[in-house]
């Protein structure tokens, strides 16, 4: 009895810790969601205009888009406002 428990141990937390490492991998992927962009047009009534992009939240290239002005960054709409930047991959 003492060497089942002595070698099951282990294995139950070696699993514990696999389904932890996967659990957390998840939530990080999950923070990858794709977020309605938006770009800022001062001489609009409603600054923060529809950009007809999805961007992400986090990532190392700023979105942009180009709708007929250059290339604009994109952002995150923050109640009435754009707020942060958004990134590409």
């Amino acid at each position: 009895m003492k060497i089942l428990k002595t070698s099951l141990l282990p294995v139950v937390l070696l699993f514990i810790g696999a389904g932890s490492a996967f659990a957390t991998n998840l939530a990080k992927e999950g923070k990858k969601a794709l977020v309605e962009g938006y770009v800022i047009r001062d001489d609009q009534p409603q600054p923060c205009q529809d950009a007809n992009i999805e961007c992400q939240e986090t990532g190392s290239v700023i979105c942009t888009v180009n709708l007929g002005m250059g290339s604009e960054p994109v952002f995150e709409k923050a109640g009435t406002s754009c707020g942060n930047n958004l990134y590409f991959n």
